[in-house]
């Protein structure tokens, strides 16, 4: 294996170069069992409460699902992304999914007992089990993402993190496209089951890692981890680039989670008129277009302009989503996936990567986490967009959303010319 300071690394490209290090190769390996897990694991929990919920409040129920999952991603996110700072990063990531394994496992187990599938008094247990996934992608999150910094030398960091994100959608696209077939042809239990083996195989592969076991931040443990928090918002805070790239994440993630996916098996079920098997093979043409997109920012090599491409990228996934949201047609519908697919990738992809090469390594964890923390945001925000649903129907809600992101993005992208000049 190849040390990362090493001045001996090999004169090839850099994708080759990069896979010859077996820290490396073992990531891009998690980063296949968690594009597998994640969306079969949702697939599953969107679709029981989809069924198990009275029909009178499904969009209640739904936006529940998500505000308990964001509640508990958005509780421990900044928490999270301190301890891949305060321990070691492949420690952290180990013991994260162990636990995920554990508490997959007791959901699974539920699903099995007489009535649980038909909902009822039920459905609240079930729904508190879901959100302790939120919980654990917290802190599997930032640790996964800052342990590409302790593996690869910094001229490779951007084309690093493309391989590594663009990996993770080519396995979304075999999650999105099995999750809601394993739904139909296996019932909940079984499929639930199936991420039982996901963070298991993530837990092994993890032990498996070579990369050093000091902690990114030395000296965060001689500090409170309430201060290792403040530490990481601080800097926010001094970084005005820095401070707006997160706050456009932000918009991006909490608008178009809640359009694409929060109340995504109503839009599909009563606007569309599909089925999980149905709603599971659109929702591949996301994947598609994430794949394309990374594909395509690999083939820029180390590319410079990352502001102007977050920017541009935030600005055709608004377009995207307005789209979307405006389609009663399975064509469009389908062209609107693809392209938020690609440009939702190609923000996620730029803005980490721009965050490996502006923000100090020791941070990396603290600051990765504050740019996640969109998707608790997303999620916590699902009952009001639920009962704003219920209240306006799922047509004027979705539209006004997709205008109001595009509205956001568009002047941030005016204003904001410090994020803009980032190179």
């Amino acid at each position: 294996m190849t040390a990362v300071g090493d001045t001996t690394w090999p004169p090839e490209s850099a994708p080759s170069a990069l896979l010859r290090l077996d820290d490396f190769r073992l990531l891009l390996a998690i980063q296949v069992f968690v594009g597998l897990r994640g969306p079969t694991l949702w697939f599953a929990q969107a679709w029981y409460v989809n069924t198990a919920a009275p029909e009178s409040q499904r969009l209640l129920w739904l936006g529940l699902l998500a505000s308990v999952n964001g509640a508990a991603f958005l509780g421990w996110s900044l928490f999270g992304g301190a301890i891949a700072d305060r321990y070691p990063r492949r420690v952290t990531l180990i013991a994260s999914h162990a636990a995920g394994a554990v508490l997959v496992s007791i959901t699974t187990g539920l699903f099995f007992l007489p009535g649980v599938e038909e909902g009822g008094p039920w459905l609240p247990v079930v729904l508190l089990l879901f959100s302790t996934m939120g919980l654990m992608n917290a802190q599997d999150l930032p640790a996964r993402t800052a342990l590409i910094a302790d593996i690869v030398p910094d001229r490779h960091l951007t084309t690093a993190v493309t391989i590594n994100w663009l990996v993770l959608a080519v396995m979304m696209i075999a999650g999105n496209g099995l999750g809601g077939a394993l739904v139909e042809w296996l019932g909940f239990g079984t499929t639930y089951a199936v991420g039982v083996v996901g963070h298991v195989a993530v837990a092994i592969l993890a032990s498996q890692l070579r990369v050093r076991v000091a902690p990114g931040d030395s000296s965060a443990r001689g500090r409170s981890l309430l201060r290792n928090v403040r530490d990481g918002v601080a800097y926010v805070r001094r970084d005005r680039a820095v401070r707006w790239a997160v706050l456009l994440m932000w918009i991006s993630v909490l608008c178009g989670t809640s359009v694409l996916w929060t109340l995504g098996a109503a839009w599909m079920n009563e606007v569309l008129g599909v089925g999980p098997a149905g709603w599971s093979l659109l929702t591949a043409l996301w994947s598609i277009g994430m794949v394309v997109s990374s594909a395509w920012l690999m083939s820029q090599g180390d590319y410079r302009g990352m502001g102007p491409k977050f920017v541009a990228a935030a600005l055709l996934y608004a377009a995207a989503v307005l789209t979307y949201s405006l389609s009663r047609s399975i064509a469009v519908t389908a062209c609107a996936l693809f392209f938020a697919g690609f440009a939702f990738q190609g923000q996620q992809t730029v803005g980490t990567a721009l965050l490996q090469r502006e923000v100090p390594r020791a941070l990396l964890g603290r600051i990765t986490a504050l740019l996640f923390l969109s998707q608790g945001l997303a999620q916590t925000s699902g009952l009001a967009f639920g009962l704003l649903g219920q209240a306006l129907g799922l047509p004027l809600l979705f539209a006004a959303t997709g205008a109001m992101m595009l509205a956001s993005a568009a002047a941030i992208a005016l204003v904001q010319r410090p994020l803009r000049a980032l190179g």
